[in-house]
């Protein structure tokens, strides 16, 4: 039954990473590639997206530890 949930994995984790950064391209296209002047909406959606990668990072640091741990 492990085999089988890491298997599983291989394929469910791939699946969902291009599921969410389809939809994550979408909203970034509608909402601010489509725009006449798209840089200013760029640079307002910028923090977000730094906030959100910084808040991943600090979430996986908390939830597994440490590297050196």
């Amino acid at each position: 039954m492990q085999l089988v949930k890491i298997v599983a994995s291989w394929f469910i984790s791939p699946l969902l990473s291009g599921m969410m950064s389809g939809v994550l391209f979408v909203l970034i296209r509608f909402f601010i590639l489509n725009k006449e002047d798209p840089v200013p909406n760029g640079l307002r959606a910028l923090p977000v997206f730094y906030a959100a990668t910084i808040a991943i990072n600090v979430f996986s640091i908390m939830y597994t530890g440490a590297p050196g741990e």
